[in-house]
């Protein structure tokens, strides 16, 4: 939990630079980022914490090995759902947002192994394997913003 805090830490000191956009890295400024990072860790926190673990059935996938065994996620391969693509943000919305996840972490903390989320792509995910999949994801946005305020 301490990495994923540390990565919501680090989202917050780039929303000073929300604007900041390089179309070379992304079609997408350094404010979307942040915001679909934020929406993210919200909404998977809140669907596995309201989980029925009765329903959590594990599967395998290379994909899923792949992104949460090696660590890797590709980048430009698969677009956000709409569901978890911002629309309108500011940097006073991000940094309300960004609180309000800060205090939605301590939540993973009171969960159960087989509490779960349904990745669209990598199936159900539970508690141990969440808390993995929110901070790569997250470190991969950051990635991604990093590049952008290089360019």
């Amino acid at each position: 939990m301490k990495a994923l805090n540390q990565a919501v830490e680090e989202l917050r000191t780039h929303i000073e630079n929300h604007a900041t956009l390089a179309l070379k890295v992304s079609s997408s400024d350094i404010g979307w980022h942040i915001d679909h990072c934020l929406i993210i860790i919200s909404s998977v926190i809140l669907a596995i914490r309201d989980s029925d673990t009765s329903r959590y059935k594990p599967t395998f996938s290379f994909k899923k090995l792949l992104v949460l065994g090696v660590g890797f996620i590709p980048r430009g391969k698969v677009r956000a759902p709409e569901s978890v693509r911002p629309t309108m943000y500011d940097d006073i919305s991000l940094r309300e947002k960004t609180e309000s996840v800060k205090n939605m972490l301590t939540t993973l903390d009171h969960l159960t192994e087989n509490q779960y989320f349904k990745h669209p792509i990598l199936g159900h995910i539970n508690l141990k394997y969440t808390k993995r999949f929110l901070e790569l994801h997250t470190h991969h946005n950051l990635k991604i913003i990093n590049d952008i305020l290089e360019k």
